[in-house]
Order: structure tokens, then C-alpha cells, then sequence
């Protein structure tokens, strides 16, 4: 694992995001633990494979949307910067 991961807490582990808009994005909003981001949410959850640690258990093995996410690329900046950290 990048230890760029390690030091932000695995964010992007902790979340699920969810492309919607307008009414969809207000029930989710309303009914879940999440954050709204530009076309979407961010809905608060946990991967069942990240150990306490913050480290994947399962990281040769990982499936291919773990493998294409680019630490410090779009998608990790926007998922820290939903969830307060400056980027």
C-alpha cells in the first residue's frame, strides 16, 4: 500500500460513492451518513477487506477498482476533500 494511504487513513476505503443528483441525492443525504460532492454522494462505510490498520488484508488480490484508483489522483482528492482534509 502507498504510504501516501496510510498517512490520509485510507479515505477512499471508508467510502462508497454514488453518482446521482436532485431528488435521489437529497433522500440519500437524508437517510444515510454522507457527504454531497459535485455530481453525487459519498455515503460513510467500510471496506470489510481494511484492517485496523489501514492496511488492505487482501492487497495482491485486490479487485480492479482498487488497482486503477490513482493516490492522489481526481477521485482521492475529492474524497478527502469531502471529508475534511486540505489538499
Amino acid at each position: 500500500m502507498n504510504e501516501t494511504c496510510l498517512k490520509c487513513g485510507a479515505k477512499c476505503c471508508k467510502v462508497a460513492y454514488f453518482q446521482c443528483s436532485g431528488e435521489h441525492q437529497r433522500f440519500i443525504l437524508a437517510t444515510r451518513p454522507a457527504s454531497p460532492v459535485r455530481d453525487g454522494v459519498l455515503v460513510k462505510c467500510q471496506c470489510h477487506q481494511l484492517g485496523d490498520d489501514n492496511k488492505c488484508t487482501i492487497y495482491q488480490s485486490r479487485p480492479a477498482i482498487c488497482r486503477d484508483w490513482l493516490v492522489g489522483g481526481e477521485g482521492c482528492r475529492m474524497v478527502r476533500e469531502a471529508l475534511g482534509d486540505k489538499v
